[in-house]
């Protein structure tokens, strides 16, 4: 096993903190796993993890090393795509694919980030709605996309699906509503309230209307709009509140224009993935993009 792969199984158990989770992420068994961190511990001469019983967390020793690893791992993907380029003889493109709701609020600053180091490389974002997005997969249009993916969505033998992070939703309030000064409210203060939804065709309509069924919210008053920025705007203007995924409206929260109140006893959320093909592989250049991916929406 090469040292770059150990240090890859470094990152990914670091943030995983299970072997059994790392394993699933790195496709390969819980002893690999296992073998290739007491492989680095014999190499540099430390303990990296500290083992309680099935539970692990990364030590001091583990947290320097994590530093190194990420910018080997780094330097190594660049010279990838050096050679790469070099041998093809022609300048290199990424090429992307998202739903429209991760194109606009989560992939902008990531694609600055990987601009940064490969200022070469020409970038193709191409944004789709989610049912879109399966469609164009399942016809070989394109190989793969960055999307939404929720819990009551089955799972289709032809897809492999890659699990970047949790999208939360929260409940979202003008800072002038009567709730923005709760620390938080129970399903029953929600009946009477305007509630703003996306449009019916919308995937994120139907995920929060059977999240609200089956946590027995029952809401008399719905506006339907076009889009997560409409819905915002909505909100900040009084027309009702809105449970809204979190990472859509960090900038407004930032500047005050925005509340978030806990909902009493229930916790919504979905799934960011990288789904594409069983039968396609990524090209260099989209594995160190999806690489970038992962480190860039890692919990700080």
């Amino acid at each position: 096993m090469k040292t770059i792969d150990k240090l890859k199984t470094l990152v990914i158990l670091a943030e995983c903190n299970t072997f059994t989770e790392a394993a699933e992420k790195l496709y390969c068994s819980q002893p690999t796993v296992s073998t290739q961190i007491h492989s680095l511990e014999e190499i540099f001469g430390v303990k990296l993890f500290d083992r309680i019983g099935r539970n692990i967390s990364i030590n001091q020793n583990g947290k320097e090393l994590l530093l190194y690893a990420q910018k080997i791992i780094d330097l190594f993907n660049e010279a990838q795509l050096h050679f790469n380029d070099k041998e093809k003889g022609a300048q290199k493109e990424l090429s992307i694919c998202a739903s429209n709701y991760i194109a606009i609020y989560i992939l902008p600053i990531i694609l600055g980030n990987f601009r940064k180091k490969y200022p070469h490389i020409n970038i193709k974002l191409q944004n789709y709605s989610y049912a879109e997005i399966l469609d164009l997969i399942f016809s070989n249009k394109i190989d793969g996309a960055y999307m939404p993916f929720y819990e009551l969505d089955p799972i289709d033998s032809r897809l492999s699906i890659e699990t970047l992070v949790e999208d939360p939703f929260v409940l979202t309030v003008s800072p002038s509503h009567p709730w923005a000064k709760n620390e938080f409210i129970t399903k029953s203060n929600l009946e009477q309230e305007t509630i703003l939804l996306p449009q019916s065709t919308s995937a994120m309509k139907n995920f929060l209307e059977n999240n609200l069924k089956l946590n027995d919210i029952t809401i008399n008053n719905v506006i339907e709009l076009s889009n997560i920025e409409a819905i915002k705007k909505g909100v900040i203007s009084n027309l009702g509140f809105s449970i809204i995924p979190k990472l859509a409206i960090e900038t407004e929260l930032q500047q005050g224009i925005l509340n978030t109140v806990e909902l009493s006893e229930v916790n919504i959320k979905r799934k960011i993935c990288y789904v594409q093909h069983k039968n396609k592989k990524l090209s260099t250049t989209e594995k160190v993009f999806l690489d970038l991916v992962l480190h860039d929406l890692k919990p700080k």
